[in-house]
């Protein structure tokens, strides 16, 4: 029964968001499943034995997912959620994936009217960061060093390109000793009032010399 001692002490570290009865019950079901199935082999013919250590066997396994889905359902919980979940992990689940993809959208009509017509609504370090505002608008975001945002793509020079050529003028990034950052913080015009520890930068075509 590996499956149900695996599963009692995944909710043994989930702490107290998980119910206080679940390991002790997992440790009944599982114990009569494996006596139910010696029984089983010790009976002939084991028909009825067999069925009810299947029986026993299958509530082992199944009882931790069960229990899981129920409480997910009975708190709202939705598909980012996973059960008995600390209430501060459950926070900030909340906060990556509703507070501020809804915080980003409420800037949009700012962001849009900064944009000009550009072909990027913005760039931003990390594609992490670029989801944030796609997201919600829909809109192609530049990411500067792909997902981690410390790839060797775009590079510097096809930054400059693009700033020349004005396919994005807002840039949002973090305080970076990258050498495309770098370059960003000492050309663009860098905008007051920015969300610590992102700064924003505004860059104009004749910013790429």
């Amino acid at each position: 029964m590996l499956s149900a001692g695996y599963a009692g002490l995944l909710v043994r570290t989930a702490g107290p968001a998980a119910p206080r009865w679940l390991v002790p019950a997992l440790g009944a079901a599982a114990l009569l499943a494996v006596v139910s199935v010696l029984v089983a082999l010790a009976i002939r013919p084991a028909r009825v034995a067999g069925g009810v250590a299947l029986g026993m066997a299958t509530v082992a396994v199944m009882l931790a997912p069960a229990v899981g889905s129920v409480t997910l359902v009975a708190r709202g919980g939705g598909a980012f959620d996973t059960p008995f979940e600390s209430e501060r992990l459950a926070r900030a689940v909340d906060v990556l994936f509703f507070d501020t993809p809804a915080l980003a959208a409420r800037a949009l009509p700012a962001i849009e009217q900064a944009r000009a017509g550009a072909p990027y609504l913005m760039a931003t370090q990390s594609a992490a960061v670029a989801s944030v505002f796609s997201y919600p608008s829909g809109q192609e975001v530049l990411p500067i060093g792909g997902f981690t945002g410390t790839q060797p793509t775009p590079t510097l020079s096809q930054l400059r390109a693009d700033i020349a050529a004005g396919r994005f003028h807002l840039v949002l990034a973090f305080p970076s000793g990258d050498p495309r950052l770098v370059w960003i913080a000492g050309h663009c015009r860098q905008l007051p009032g920015g969300q610590p520890p992102f700064v924003s930068y505004y860059c104009r075509p004749t910013d790429a010399g």
